[in-house]
Formats: C-alpha cells, sequence, structure tokens
C-alpha cells in the first residue's frame, strides 16, 4: 500500500513512513508503559502497602510526645492513569521511526496494562505544522479502555506534511489539556507523551507556551517528552544544529519542568525502548499531607513538611505527636492524615481511606483521685472521747466515685485533744490520692461541785435516764461553753481563662466543722469593669444558688454544702473573685472564712497586614487569645473568600494564616472576621483591609530631538 508524499521547503526532511511503521511505533509506546506498570508488581496498592505505618495505636501521658519514623511509598507510575500519546506525524519523522523495528503486539500490550492497572486509559493524536490546515491536530481515538478502539486510532495514521523546521506541538498540548483527546477523570493522573524530532512554533495557532502550561497544569497533566535525534531537525528543544534558522531553544525543558515531567535527550533509535522506560518510571514526586481531622488535644507535624523524590521511591519523614496537658484522661484521641503526591489525595477504586493514615492515642490517667475528709470538732461524751462518724468521698475522673479508706476509720472512739485522720483511695491506673483532716474532742466539763449528793441522805427512787451509746457527743453544747462553729468557704471559676460573651462559673464549697450547728451567710465579690467604653451591660452578674441573705441556709456539725454563682463579661477583664462566710454562733477560727479565685476574661484580637493590598497579594492573619486548639474560620465582609480548611488555635491561644485576595475581587476596604464554633464574641475579631488597583507602570519618557 501506497503513502502520501509531501516535498517540503527542505527536500532533505521528505520520507516514506507507512502505517505499520507508525502502528509499531504507538504498540512499542503501550508496550514500555505496560511494562512500566507490571513491573511494578501491584496496580493500586492496599492502604498498609502505601503508608507505613497506616495505624499510630499508642498510650501517652498528658503532655508527652510521640516520635514516628513515617514511609510513604510512591507508586513507579501514577494512579489512575489518563495516557495520550501525542507524537509528530509529519513526514520528517517517517525515517527514524521505522528504524525503531518494533512489531506490533497491541492485544497483549493492552492485556499487560489493564491487568495491572484496570482503570488505566490511552488515547492517540497526532499533530504536524499548522500548514496542514485540518491534518495540524488530530485526535484518532479519544480516551477509552477499549483495546480495539485503540488499534483502530493507530491503525489510521496517515504520516504526511510538515512545512518549516519548527511543528505545531504547542498547540497540541494545549488542545490535549482541554480535553480534545476526551475528558481526563476527576482524580486521574494525566500523562500526555510527546514524541518528536523539532520545536514548536510559539505562538502556536493562537497559543504560547505559558497557556499551554497553564492549561496543562490546570488538569495537573505531566509531560514525558522524548526528544527523538534525528539529522533532518532541531530537537524538542530546538537545540540541534540542524538547520541555519534561529533556535527557538528549552520549549521541552521549560514544560516538562513545569509540569513535573521527564525529558529523555538526544536519543537514538536502539536506545528508545531503554530511555522511554527510565522518563516514565523516574517522574519526581512531592510527598505532603494535609489533616483531615484532629482532636483538639493532638498535634501533628511531619519534618519535613513535604518531600521530592523520584517516582517509585519512598518518602521518609519524621513525624512528631504531641499530646497536651489537658487531654482528656482514659479517652481515645485521634487524628486522619492524607498524604498527598504532588498536591493531590491519590485515588484508587475500591480502596477506601488510600494513602492515609489514622493515629489514635490513648491518654493515661495520671492524675490521682480527688479525695475529701473535712476537719471535726466534737465534745467529749466523757473522759475517753467520743464516737464520731464522718463522711468521706473519692471521685477520680476517669473511674468517677471510688471507695475510701480512712484511718482511724468512721465510727472509732477519739480520744480528747486533736487526731490526724487519713483517708486514701485508689483508681483502676493505680493512682492513689490522699486527703487529711485533724479531728478535735473537746474536754467534758468538770463536775458542778454544788450538785454533788449528800452521802448521809437516802436517794430516792427515781425514772431511769433514757439509755445513749457511749462516747457519744451530746446534741447540744454542756454547760460552761458557750456556742461556736467552725465554718469555711473555697472557690473555684470554671472554665479559666473565660472568654468574652461566655458563662464563667464560681464554685464556693461551704464547711461547718462544728462542734455545734450554724446559720451562714455567703457574700461575693467579682471585678468591675473600668475604662470610657466600659457600660453596665458589659457585665450580668447572677445571684448565688443559695446562702444569700433571701436564702439563708444552716449547716449541721460535719455538713459541706455547694453554692454556685454565674457571670458573664463582654469585655476583658482580670481579678479576683471573692467569697466570705459569716455565720452564727461565733466561729472559733475564723481565718478560713474567706476565700478567692484568680479570674481571666479574654477578647480575641485578630489583626491582618499589610493594611493595604492589591488583588493578587497574600495578607498575614494573626490571631491572639483565642481559645487553644479551636478552630476558627476567617472570612472576608466583601468579595470572594478562597476555600480553605478551617485554622487550628495553638496551645498558646495564637495563630498564623496566609489569606489571598483574589485577582479579579472586588476593591475597597474590607473587613476579615474571625469566628469560632461554641463561641459568640460580642465585639467579633476582625481587621480591615483596603484593596487598591495594581500599581501602573509609568510609560516611557521619549526624549528631545
Amino acid at each position: 500500500m501506497g503513502c502520501h508524499v509531501r516535498v517540503l521547503l527542505r527536500p532533505h526532511r521528505a520520507a516514506r513512513w507507512g502505517k505499520g511503521g507508525l502502528g509499531a511505533l504507538f504498540a512499542f509506546l503501550l508496550l514500555v508503559t505496560a511494562a512500566v506498570w507490571v513491573t511494578t508488581g501491584r496496580g493500586a496498592a492496599e492502604p498498609g502497602d502505601v503508608v507505613d505505618p497506616p495505624l499510630v495505636a499508642e498510650h501517652l501521658d498528658p503532655g508527652g510526645t510521640l516520635v514516628v519514623d513515617k514511609r510513604v511509598a510512591t507508586p513507579v507510575v501514577p494512579s489512575r492513569p489518563d495516557v495520550v500519546l501525542l507524537v509528530d506525524g509529519s513526514g520528517s519523522m517517517g525515517n527514524v521511526l521505522e528504524e525503531l523495528g518494533i512489531r506490533e503486539n497491541l492485544n497483549a500490550i493492552t492485556g499487560g496494562v489493564l491487568d495491572a492497572q484496570p482503570d488505566a486509559r490511552f488515547a492517540v493524536a497526532t499533530y504536524r505544522d499548522l500548514v496542514d490546515q485540518q491534518l495540524a491536530f488530530e485526535v484518532l481515538q479519544p480516551l477509552t479502555q477499549d483495546t480495539e478502539a485503540v488499534r483502530a486510532g493507530i491503525e489510521a495514521i496517515t504520516p504526511t506534511g510538515g512545512g518549516d523546521t519548527p511543528e505545531d506541538w504547542v498547540n497540541g498540548l494545549w488542545r490535549v489539556a482541554g480535553g480534545a483527546a476526551g475528558t481526563f477523570r476527576e482524580g486521574s493522573t494525566p500523562i500526555i507523551v510527546l514524541v518528536g524530532d523539532a520545536s514548536s512554533h510559539d505562538p502556536s495557532d493562537g497559543h504560547t507556551m505559558e497557556d499551554a502550561i497553564a492549561a496543562l497544569n490546570g488538569v495537573h497533566a505531566r509531560v514525558v517528552a522524548v526528544d527523538v535525534n534525528s539529522p533532518y531537525a532541531d530537537g524538542l528543544n530546538g537545540d540541534h544544529p540542524a538547520t541555519g534558522e534561529m533556535p527557538l531553544t528549552g520549549q521541552a525543558t521549560r514544560v516538562v519542568e513545569a509540569t513535573g515531567g521527564s525529558l529523555l535527550t538526544g536519543i537514538d533509535s536502539g536506545a528508545t525502548v531503554g530511555a522511554i522506560l527510565r522518563g516514565l518510571t523516574n517522574l519526581p514526586v512531592t510527598v505532603g499531607y494535609q489533616i483531615l481531622a484532629c482532636d483538639p488535644a493532638l498535634t501533628v507535624t511531619l519534618d519535613p513538611v513535604s518531600r521530592t523524590v523520584t517516582s517509585g521511591e519512598t518518602a521518609a519523614f519524621t513525624e512528631t505527636i504531641r499530646l497536651s496537658g489537658d487531654a482528656p484522661q482514659g479517652q481515645v484521641v485521634s487524628c486522619t492524615l492524607q498524604f498527598l503526591l504532588d498536591g493531590r489525595a491519590p485515588s484508587a477504586d475500591g480502596i477506601p481511606d488510600y494513602y492515609q493514615e489514622r493515629i489514635d492515642i490513648t491518654v493515661d490517667d495520671v492524675e490521682p483521685p480527688v479525695v475529701t475528709v473535712d476537719d471535726r470538732i466534737v465534745d467529749a461524751a466523757g473522759e475517753a472521747g467520743a464516737t464520731i462518724d464522718y463522711p468521706a468521698t473519692a471521685v477520680d475522673a476517669v473511674d468517677g466515685d471510688l471507695a475510701v479508706t480512712c484511718v482511724p476509720p468512721s465510727g472509732s472512739l477519739f480520744p480528747v485533744g486533736d487526731t490526724e485522720v487519713t483517708c486514701t483511695a485508689t483508681d483502676a491506673a493505680g493512682n492513689t490520692g490522699t486527703d487529711t483532716a485533724t479531728f478535735t474532742v473537746l474536754p467534758p466539763d468538770p463536775p458542778d461541785p454544788s450538785e454533788t449528793p449528800d452521802p448521809s441522805e437516802t436517794p430516792q427512787p427515781s425514772q431511769s435516764p433514757e439509755p445513749t451509746e457511749p462516747g457519744t457527743p451530746p446534741a447540744s453544747p454542756p454547760q460552761g461553753r458557750e456556742p461556736m462553729a467552725d465554718v469555711a468557704v473555697s472557690v473555684s471559676l470554671e472554665p479559666q481563662p473565660g472568654y468574652t460573651g461566655d458563662t464563667v462559673t464560681a464554685t464556693y464549697t461551704l464547711t461547718n466543722a462544728g462542734p455545734d450547728a450554724a446559720d451562714v451567710l455567703l457574700t461575693t465579690a467579682w471585678p468591675r469593669l473600668t475604662g470610657e467604653e466600659a457600660t453596665p451591660g458589659d457585665r450580668a452578674l447572677g445571684e448565688p444558688s443559695g446562702c444569700t441573705a433571701g436564702a439563708p441556709c444552716s449547716l449541721a456539725p460535719g455538713d459541706r454544702l455547694t453554692v454556685t454563682q454565674t457571670a458573664r463579661y463582654d469585655l476583658p477583664v482580670r481579678g479576683p473573685v471573692t467569697a466570705r462566710v459569716t455565720g452564727r454562733p461565733a466561729d472559733p477560727d475564723p481565718g478560713d472564712n474567706a476565700d478567692s479565685a484568680r479570674l481571666t476574661v479574654l477578647e480575641p484580637e485578630l489583626t491582618v497586614t499589610p493594611a493595604v493590598a492589591e488583588p493578587g497579594e497574600v495578607v498575614i492573619a494573626r490571631g491572639r487569645d483565642f481559645p487553644p486548639r479551636a478552630t476558627v474560620t476567617l472570612d472576608w465582609d466583601r468579595g470572594i473568600t478562597a476555600a480553605r480548611s478551617p485554622l487550628r488555635v495553638g496551645p498558646d491561644g495564637t495563630f498564623e494564616a496566609q489569606v489571598p485576595i483574589l485577582r479579579r475581587d472586588l476593591l475597597g476596604e474590607r473587613t476579615l472576621t474571625a469566628t469560632v464554633p461554641g463561641h459568640d464574641f460580642p465585639r467579633p475579631p476582625a481587621d480591615a483591609v483596603l484593596v487598591v488597583p495594581r500599581a501602573l507602570q509609568p510609560p516611557d519618557f521619549a526624549g528631545r530631538g
């Protein structure tokens, strides 16, 4: 069967190239592609094969750190490949392609590719010179998995045409990136195998090299350029001295470097197989990561943040996992990381959590239970002392209420004077908590001499008194002792620090050590707001839940009572919250009648720099006094807010983030506002930026003649 022959501007570039020769080239390229994937020994890998280890499950104490050696394998060829074979179809390639001498065996080739990568697709396209009009770019078969259709596309190629030395592959790349050879699948890896022996016009059919690179990057396509030696052309880089024309040097290098591909130059026909194999299996791959979800108590970082390796190699990282000091003990906190290849999350049909890592940290219980036993003062029932029944409690943050062991135990006979009572409790993790109290037994009153009976008198029969338990303290003060009650108060605040607009709760614990019952009155004081901007409405203070003048309370000897009070501040404030208890009867030890706790209410602040910016620039947003480890969302009040993952506040309440101003966005003043879920700040943290037009360059001044 004959072929078309065209006389070119330089007759020495004319050549004969039959369909079988071009079909052999495409079969060869498919064979190389198949060999790459088949030699990997796998298609899409299981998560455990690519991320090592894929699961980190360890125990850590609060505030602890774990360092993990992380390894992330990269595929020899990216997953879900959409391969477009874009070849110079002009007559100048005929002799070189015939020298390849590769026998077509398409069925075995495509079968091998699909066995290794069941979702691989192929397309066939050619480019020539614009003078060839409709033949300047042809799609002979769009992307498909139909091997017979790929065969038909290869056999449909008729090598012909060509003009001056450069061809028009820049236009071909732009057209392929735009979907001319089929739409690239979501999550696929587009690879364009560019095969030729000449540079390209630039512009090419109205499209510049910059246009082509932008289009390729827009679909995340990579270019594998195969620069075939030819005595009749200047090479893909335009640096072969085949003609006397001005060379267009560096074209293939530019597009390969811009797309993260590979370039094979100076390839003779006998070495083309190995060269293309090296190119397809030596693509640079940048491995990075993003955090999909993470408990606020966990912080995970990798060093370095990203690493570039050759495809098929393993990227090594040092992973540091930090647990906050206030992590919930006894619970499991988790984090999920997604590893990225060239900025994208790899995908594989039927494999969930592909290229992901899960971190499960069991927070050790290191805090002992809180044991409580209160001081007591009782009257002696006799010379032996008094029997005292008393409560003691133990509460663990993980195990809840626990049994308490006290020495001496409740119900013991305590001698006159002071006795130290020690109570302990141990939780399931082996942490032991202890509390001590002082039990004071007051001495009995001496007998009244005036009531001593006359032994000469005969006692008269009388009714026997009610029996009492030995050592039981008397129900009322004995003669000669004034009534008294040792009352005390303690204060705690939650949460601390607090934030404007949020509620802070004060808990007052009132106790009565005895020996008598007491009527108790609680008075409290909170910091006041000062300054010109403060108004009475900026502080909302609730009433204590009890023991006030309007709702007095009584405490029996040994009783404990909890009173709460809430407050909300709309402005930041610092100062003490104080509580004082007074009561009747008199207190023998008034030193513990008052207590205080330090109150801190913060107002988050946001600053944005620079204050004046142009479209296309990035401003820096910095936050301080935010809730630690909270998530923050940044939004412009006008214009477009670029999509991004929520920010995580650091343990010190600060964060820093880059916020872009889009190129075609609104001009004028705009405000960036930070929002935190679960918090309604009366004055939302915000800062303004003035967006001005991009600076215009002054015109050139013409000199006077």
